[in-house]
């Protein structure tokens, strides 16, 4: 079988030895703190939801919002540490 062209032997080949445990650390990692900011920011604008339905909208506009800015921040400190660290 082949995928883009190439057999799927050589693509696995090629995936096994250019990904090293550190890479899946690494991205098991970004994925916890990642979850973490989406639930404690969906937590927090929830508790700050007013009354009425046009304020449950608002509410989830901010959390989406506030979610993937902190999520940007998030990734480019891990970006930073891991050129500092050289990982």
């Amino acid at each position: 079988m082949l995928s883009l062209g190439f057999p799927l032997r050589l693509i696995y080949s090629q995936l096994i030895s250019s990904l090293a445990v550190p890479d899946i650390v690494l991205g098991v990692v970004k994925g916890i703190v990642f979850g973490i900011i989406v639930a404690a920011v969906g937590c927090l604008r929830g508790l700050q939801t007013q009354k009425g339905p046009s304020a449950v909208g608002e509410s989830t506009t901010r959390a989406v919002v506030s979610s993937i800015l902190f999520i940007i921040i998030a990734d480019a400190v891990f970006a930073v540490v891991t050129f500092v660290l050289d990982i």
